[in-house]
């Protein structure tokens, strides 16, 4: 099942990192859920629906946008969305499902 909306476990478990919603802007919102609670936290610059979430250098990260049809890669850190070099293919969710 294909879902547009991303999560990624942070703080060692503790949280979980949600992103991205289904149409217009909320595709580049991001929310931290505590298990009870969530609090909004930085947006990213482009939006990421099918991006997913997954870590590099240590940091939540997210590539491309099918909605979109963009190859835009960012980062996130304790003071918001870092861009990437663009990612030099297509993303294209169907070959991973």
């Amino acid at each position: 099942m294909k879902n547009e909306i991303a999560a990624l476990s942070i703080e060692n478990g503790k949280k979980a990192l949600i992103c991205f919603g289904l149409s217009g802007d909320i595709r580049k919102t991001c929310e931290i859920f505590d298990g009870s609670t969530t609090v909004s936290t930085f947006s990213a610059v482009w939006t990421h629906s099918y991006g997913g979430l997954g870590l590099y250098k240590n940091q939540p990260t997210s590539v491309g946008c099918f909605d979109e049809k963009n190859q835009k890669a960012e980062t996130l850190s304790a003071t918001g969305w870092t861009s990437l070099p663009d990612h030099p293919k297509n993303y294209d969710p169907d070959r991973f499902y």
